[in-house]
């Protein structure tokens, strides 16, 4: 586990890269690192970890090897690349810093287009059989065939195997977000994010935000040194993320995120900011996915979208809402639907995504409750049920928000960017936003639900209850 340079330049938004291409992704870990004159961690271990009873780990592992296939198909046939084009129809593939339903370039940034043109091989973890990520490389050549695919790059840049390929979150991050749909940019930029280190969402949206004040006249080339990126401006992109990775010119200013930059400015710009404490929505649209939107709200690091609920998955029958019978029966519900059973299903997903987290389990595995509960009932020798790995997921965000009450946040700190509570005025989500009121209603049921106080803080019968009695002295 190392930070690259953009570690060690203390950029904000700097990550932790493990063998290469794989990476600790959000909150600055890196910098934390850097700041402390720590370059790498290595841990060379040959013990095999120990299984109380392997007759229960077992069947777990099986059910994983006869499914994963069906179960996880999406992960197995794209992996998720795959959300440029899927997302798109229900203007969920955000645009130019969340300010439009619709990329007209999004075809460029595929999924599609780069498995058939710069993909070289899939790749996965350690002992995972799903293979959901990309080895991409460009060593020169057009692909004439290819009607999409555009780039000013062609025979200029060379992408390098050795640091993988794109997520979605990165084709969208440095694409769709900067208005950018040129593929060769966006994948160069991609290897610089594994070669110096950087969380592509926040990197890609204070780029984003940037060429925003750019656009209404909020920045001027005095104060960039003339540097003056616009959406759609490939170079300008590239450019911006070496600028940042080194704090170059301008670029140190943009190496502190969105939100400090904006306060920087002034002038109005915190109005084009898009990040909940200080760290940018990631690259999934609050107003198609409306718990999502608590959920970016409510996370105790900021947007966050792993240790949250993805309504479009619970829109119809199917395995999420069959997962969540294991402790409570739902039926499918709109992706706009903020009432009291939604913030129930709310609940116990993200209770089960932090749980998860504490399990070390890929979020992608499609695993149920009992097949966790199960396995950790195998290894740890204790028995577990999947109301007791809820609880854990609970105690850890508990934990979590006593950790921020400390720090001086609040439940004003659990809201979202003022831009994604507008609605578009065109397209599938026209006029269906995320209310102040329908927000705040929901996320205080939230609260109820994980016995807070409308104040965003633990009672001590609920702390009593997960076991953390008298963690609130001092605090609250």
């Amino acid at each position: 586990a190392q930070c690259g340079v953009a570690g060690e330049n203390k950029v904000l938004f700097a990550n932790v890269i493990n063998d290469i291409n794989r990476a600790a992704g959000r909150g600055g870990l890196g910098a934390v690192m850097g700041s402390k004159n720590l370059k790498a961690v290595a841990v060379r271990g040959r013990m095999r970890l120990p299984v109380s009873n392997r007759k229960r780990t077992t069947p777990v592992a099986k059910w994983l090897a006869d499914n994963y296939e069906t179960k996880a198909a999406w992960a197995v046939n794209m992996g998720t690349i795959g959300g440029v084009n899927s997302l798109t129809p229900i203007s969920a593939l955000p645009t130019n810093n969340f300010s439009e339903p619709y990329f007209p370039g999004h075809e460029s940034i595929s999924g599609e287009l780069l498995r058939e043109t710069i993909l070289l091989e899939r790749d996965t973890c350690a002992a995972c059989p799903i293979n959901c990520k990309q080895v991409v490389e460009y060593d020169g050549g057009d692909f004439p065939d290819s009607p999409y695919f555009r780039s000013d790059y062609i025979n200029k840049v060379k992408v390098a195997k050795e640091y993988g390929g794109p997520e979605y979150e990165t084709l969208a991050s440095l694409g769709s977000a900067c208005g950018v749909s040129d593929m060769l940019a966006v994948n160069k930029a991609n290897e610089h994010t594994a070669r110096w280190g950087m969380d592509s969402i926040s990197l890609g949206m204070t780029i984003s935000f940037t060429m925003e004040c750019v656009k209404n006249g909020l920045l001027t080339a005095e104060q960039t040194g003339g540097f003056l990126p616009t959406w759609g401006d490939a170079a300008g992109m590239l450019e911006a993320v070496e600028m940042i990775a080194h704090r170059r010119g301008f670029g140190a200013r943009m190496a502190d995120g969105s939100k400090r930059l904006a306060e920087w400015i002034g002038n109005g710009a915190e109005q084009y900011l898009v990040e909940v404490k200080g760290q940018e929505l990631p690259m999934h649209e609050p107003r198609a996915k409306q718990a999502l939107g608590v959920g970016y709200a409510t996370a105790p690091v900021g947007a966050d979208h792993m240790m949250n609920m993805h309504d479009t998955g619970y829109m119809a029958p199917g395995d999420n809402l069959n997962r969540v019978a294991a402790v409570q029966e739902f039926e499918p519900m709109a992706f706009d639907d903020l009432g009291p059973q939604k913030m129930e299903l709310f609940y116990h997903e993200v209770n089960w995504r932090h749980a998860t987290d504490c399990a070390l389990v890929c979020h992608f595995y499609p695993y149920d409750y009992t097949h966790v509960a199960e396995a950790l009932s195998g290894v740890t020798g204790h028995d577990y049920a999947p109301q007791d790995l809820l609880a854990i997921g609970e105690r850890a965000q508990t934990l979590s928000r006593l950790f921020n009450l400390r720090e001086g946040f609040s439940e004003e700190d659990d809201r979202l960017p003022e831009r994604v509570m507008k609605a578009f005025n065109k397209g599938p989500l026209k006029d269906k936003a995320i209310t102040p009121e329908k927000f705040r209603t929901a996320r205080n049921y939230w609260y109820e639900l994980m016995g807070w106080t409308q104040d965003g803080v633990p009672t001590s019968e609920r702390l009593e209850k997960l076991g953390l009695s008298g963690l609130l002295e001092g605090i609250a």
